[in-house]
């Protein structure tokens, strides 16, 4: 059977089926029993000769290939942060495409969570369904997942500076002064249940500025060798163990609290306001 070409990069050259699944094995830490997927699909220009579905149904095949006991994926809404109802079988994730096409695979399960859903396949269902009204605290996804061994974060055509959001759950852990519980309330919908319902997320003031040292970040994890990076086509793909990953941000943030934002936090100043708006992003 012929090779499948999913991408065609800036060179004229394709990206192959068996060439993201090379890229996936390379990047696989041994013993990884949960997968942690942020995506962003920056390899090249997706085939027009074949059709989107198709396109992501194999790229969740060189995934699901891996055999990987658990795979979780962000299927984020913020939809009470906007002023939205949650639907947790319809509302689409804002997570990209290959993150709402797993989201509707049979058998996967996605958290109760109005804000930051989690979609879940495989064995570790109690990370999804075993969790209470703090989306990146106590209780949540996150926490649940920070007790878990062998853990691996996958980042595809995206990077750990850019959407790592794990970090916030340490911030919320070291409770940093710049981010502060904010309460959303709104209306979940489940099958034929509709009921009001209030989340509470570990928000930054409006006024304070984050900065670009997650791309430090990054380059500490890349430059001790807890990064492992390959590129592909136009972009780049990266995983991490979440250990090694939080045992360097905890170190950063032990030597300056104020390290991943602009200037030094000073509480007299912060603004708490908050004005419903669509979020991609904490």
């Amino acid at each position: 059977m012929n090779d499948i070409l999913l991408f065609k990069t800036a060179d004229q050259r394709y990206i192959s089926k068996s060439d993201f699944s090379r890229m996936l094995e390379d990047l696989l830490i041994p013993q990884t029993e949960i997968l942690f997927l942020h995506t962003g699909m920056n390899f090249g220009l997706p085939n027009p000769a074949i059709k989107r579905v198709e396109l992501l149904q194999h790229l969740y095949e060189a995934i699901a290939a891996l055999r990987v006991p658990t795979l979780c994926a962000p299927t984020f809404t913020f939809s009470y942060c906007a002023g939205h109802d949650f639907d947790v079988q319809n509302t689409r994730s804002r997570m990209g495409a290959l993150n709402e096409y797993i989201r509707q695979l049979p058998g996967a399960i996605r958290s109760v969570d109005p804000l930051l859903s989690v979609t879940l396949l495989g064995r570790h269902t109690d990370l999804v369904t075993d969790i209470g009204k703090y989306s990146i605290g106590e209780n949540s996804f996150y926490h649940n997942l920070s007790k878990q061994q062998n853990v691996t974060f996958l980042f595809l055509g995206t990077e750990v500076g850019a959407c790592f959001t794990y970090m916030h759950f340490l911030e919320e852990r070291a409770k940093v002064p710049y981010r502060y519980n904010r309460e959303f309330t709104g209306n979940t919908i489940d099958g034929g249940t509709q009921y009001r319902d209030t989340y509470t997320l570990f928000v930054r003031y409006r006024n304070v500025i984050p900065n670009n040292r997650s791309f430090d970040y990054q380059e500490k994890l890349k430059v001790a060798g807890y990064l492992h990076v390959r590129k592909l086509g136009d972009g780049s793909a990266m995983s991490v163990d979440k250990d090694v990953a939080s045992a360097v941000f905890n170190e950063l943030l032990e030597r300056d609290p104020n390290h991943f934002i602009t200037g030094s936090f000073d509480p007299s100043t912060a603004d708490a306001t908050f004005e419903l708006h669509e979020m991609v992003a904490l």
